[in-house]
Parts: structure tokens; sequence; C-alpha cells
């Protein structure tokens, strides 16, 4: 688990919208404050905005906790 979370935290960073969506389910469902995303389509989307407002953002993923065949992370 710890493994998968590092690879989505450099995935992410990549500032790559498609190798990041890739990293979350074709159902994917996200809440960012006030914006309701479903599915890895809109995930791309949204990381394309925000990537292009936000030049020098970098995120760090800590595994939460894994159980079953879920992870919780917090970042």
């Amino acid at each position: 688990a710890a493994a998968k979370v590092r690879a989505m935290e450099d995935s992410w960073n990549s500032r790559d919208p498609g190798r990041a969506a890739r990293d979350y389910t074709i159902d994917s469902f996200w809440r960012s404050r006030v914006e309701f995303l479903s599915g890895r389509v809109a995930i791309e989307a949204f990381l394309m905005r925000k990537w292009a407002k936000l030049a020098e953002y970098r995120r760090i993923n800590e595994l939460w906790v894994a159980a079953g065949n879920r992870i919780a992370v917090r970042f």
C-alpha cells in the first residue's frame, strides 16, 4: 500500500493530468470544495484547470490506512 501511495504522489507531481487520472478508478467520485467530479475524464479536466493556475503546486501523500482492497491517503 505504501508503494502505491508513493506512485500516486509521483504521478500527481508529474503534472501530467492523464497520468495522474489513471491512478483512480473509472468511476471515482471526488469533491473539491464546491465542485463534484465523477470519472477519470472529469478528474483529468479538473487537473488541467488546477495546474494551469498553480505553477508551483506539489503534493505529498501519506498512507493513512489500508484495509481490504481500499487505501485511505492523507495529503
